[in-house]
């Protein structure tokens, strides 16, 4: 075996021995030297030479721009396409999610992956089919770095969210106008685009973005107390010790015990708000706002980890509305981010300190570092209004005018637009999937024919008693079950009605997680 160094060796094995001898391997020297230019770039006749030390000479190789500019080989009838200049952009636009498999696009071995259509990948065939992304870009969504500012779930709606890539903003017969239209021409009508807007170079949707604004909607009567006799009142009744004095509710009163299921949801629909109740949801609301850790507003194996805290900004109780007999109530959330499932969450327990008259000061201890179970209310009210980019836009609106100033970043100049999107296909397809299928009565049903520890923090007392707290690696007996129908939004969705479809939530990465809204 020979003594040499292993980079001496490995400089034989590949032709750089000295005095040009063939090292160990006879066929990777001759490659080697096959491939060397028969003359130098300064002389010509004579063969390389090697340095004292057994390497060739710079120059007489082609360097790496030598390869990059060499001109490409041209297949025969093919015409090469002109490359336009990209430039970094905001793209505005709106869509509904129902039938969407989340925001984001997926990939398979470095393609764009249309198995389970997403917005995203909607999208970017569509700016390809108007010219916005060149061919040589049509792969892969990442050649043009395609970020978002809000990584919506499946089917949650959004009536603004931002997207930012370098984008072929003008072609030679295209107007920035004629451009729009033809991305929106490409798309299905239930995604529209309302404007793209040059950015600075530096501009990334997601991390420049301040804060989210989200509106969920809920009918109602998911407000009236539980049932006399449900699951969730005898269950209470036993960790109490005595009967549970459940808030006077006379939508119980003279309770006909074989009322169909049809009449009872009709009863309900019918049923109005009253102010105590929109005073209980407003001060559960209240408490949210500020810091704190959502660990149990969200999927997390670590209630201690940084990510968990949250800055909420504004949370608000709109007055209620009624549509098609139903009375809907809007809560407005404003926030810095949002980690996945964290809205509906939340939303559970402002309902249920509502309904079931516990205190709102249950809340901060679902704060505290422990696990426990809060439940999700259905996807079917989810929106997300718009992201904001408060700090961006102050700083264009400093920029002197001329060919560097960048314009703002704002949903405003749409409003109009957008609100007649919500109506066509947002709103109107939260009402009648609900009018249809029901989803917010077989929810409650779900919640309030319950027995078990899971919700034992719904008491009179705030308080969240131990038998509530999921300890690591914990078999729990009688645990609560979500049913997977809830997370869809969509009429075809039969397992809606099945009401032992147990979610299976797949596991998510911890930059899912951190990534995903709502």
């Amino acid at each position: 075996m020979s003594d040499e160094p292993d980079a001496k060796r490995r400089r034989l094995d590949v032709g750089e021995g000295g005095s040009g001898s063939a090292g160990p391997s006879g066929s990777a020297s001759t490659e080697a030297v096959a491939a060397t230019p028969a003359t130098t770039s300064t002389g010509g006749g004579h063969s390389p030479k090697t340095s004292g030390r057994g390497r060739f000479k710079k120059g007489d190789f082609p360097t790496r721009r030598d390869r990059i500019e060499a001109p490409r080989e041209q297949v025969e009838d093919e015409i090469p396409e002109v490359r336009l200049p990209k430039r970094n952009v905001a793209l505005l636009l709106g869509f509904c999610g129902s039938g969407y498999h989340g925001m984001q696009y997926s990939t398979r071995e470095g393609q764009l992956d249309m198995t389970h259509p997403s917005i995203e990948g909607t999208l970017f065939q569509a700016l390809i089919e108007a010219g916005a992304i060149s061919r040589y870009n049509s792969s892969n969504p990442l050649k043009v770095n395609f970020q978002r500012a809000a990584r919506t779930d499946r089917g949650v709606h959004a009536a603004g969210n931002v997207v930012s890539f370098k984008m072929i903003m003008n072609l030679p017969d295209k107007t920035e106008a004629d451009m729009l239209a033809a991305i929106n021409a490409a798309l299905p009508p239930q995604i529209r685009v309302w404007e793209f807007i040059r950015t600075k170079n530096s501009f990334n949707a997601r991390q420049i973005c301040d804060s989210r604004r989200y509106t969920y909607f809920f009918p109602s009567y998911l407000l009236i107390t539980p049932k006399p006799g449900c699951g969730f009142r005898l269950n209470l009744d036993r960790f109490l010790g005595e009967p549970w004095q459940a808030p006077e509710d006379p939508f119980w009163e003279g309770m006909d015990e074989n009322e169909s299921r049809e009449a009872m949801l009709s009863r309900k629909r019918a049923w109005r708000v009253t102010p105590e109740h929109l005073q209980r949801l407003r001060e559960a609301a209240a408490v949210y706002q500020g810091t704190h850790s959502f660990h149990n507003f969200t999927l997390t194996t670590n209630p201690t980890a940084g990510t968990n805290r949250r800055y909420m900004k504004s949370l608000e109780v709109q007055e209620p509305q009624v549509h098609d007999g139903t009375e809907w109530i809007p809560v407005q959330f404003h926030g810095q981010s949002f980690m996945l499932h964290q809205i509906r969450k939340m939303m559970f327990a402002m309902i249920m300190v509502a309904r079931t008259k516990t205190p709102p000061v249950i809340i901060n201890e679902l704060y505290v570092q422990r696990k426990v179970l809060v439940p999700k209310v259905p996807a079917l009210g989810l929106l997300l209004e718009a992201p904001v980019y408060d700090a961006y836009n102050a700083v264009c609106a400093k920029m002197e005018p001329g060919p560097d100033k960048r314009e703002p970043i704002r949903f405003e100049p749409h409003a109009e637009k957008i609100e007649a999107f919500k109506n066509e296909f947002i709103y109107s397809t939260m009402r009648e999937i609900e009018s249809k299928a029901a989803v917010f009565d077989k929810w409650m049903r779900s919640v309030d024919d319950y027995v078990g520890d899971d919700l034992l923090y719904l008491n009179p007392d705030g308080i969240v008693p131990e038998q509530a707290v999921i300890l690591p690696k914990q078999e729990r007996k009688s645990r609560f079950h979500e049913n997977a129908a809830f997370d869809k939004t969509t009429l075809d969705d039969d397992e809606i009605v099945d009401d032992s479809d147990e979610e299976a939530e797949r596991p998510r990465t911890r930059k899912e997680l951190e990534e995903l809204d709502g």
